[in-house]
């Protein structure tokens, strides 16, 4: 096809394979000598139940196994699309935000400050509360008082 007008008009010369590659064979020699992924790879992270020993995170993107680590990117997608990966790069690391932020919000203490006779406990909005007010909260204040 790059023999033909107009297309040929366009090229100067064939760079790879090369035009010493002709037959069939050759070709698909040539292929896989070259051929390769790019930076595109996906389905090495396959989303599933904890008890299916392929899978690797589940529908959070939680890794099983492993406490606050999830995998966020194509590697969950379970096969290549036929564009660019950008896109659903973006739509995942964007929906993967998403349950982040809510699991955070609804996420028990996260911190515990200890004292000789006090122990104060705060949420993530506690925390958020301190840090917006300057620290102004009554157990912030013990705790750092003591």
């Amino acid at each position: 096809m790059s023999k033909t007008r107009p297309l040929s008009d366009l090229i100067k010369r064939e760079v790879t394979p090369g035009p010493e590659f002709r037959s069939d064979q050759e070709l698909l020699d040539a292929c896989r000598q070259l051929a390769t992924t790019i930076f595109h790879p996906v389905g090495t992270a396959k989303m599933g139940r904890a008890d299916d020993r392929l899978a690797v995170v589940d529908a959070s993107l939680k890794v099983h196994g492993v406490d606050r680590l999830r995998v966020i990117d194509c590697s969950i997608m379970p096969t290549l699309i036929s564009g660019n990966t950008n896109i659903p790069a973006i739509m995942i690391a964007e929906k993967a935000a998403d349950m982040i932020r809510a699991d955070a919000l609804k996420q028990k203490p996260v911190l515990e400050i200890s004292t000789d006779r006090t122990i104060a406990r705060k949420s993530a909005r506690t925390i958020r509360e301190d840090t917006q007010s300057g620290g102004q909260h009554e157990g912030h204040r013990h705790a750092h008082s003591q």
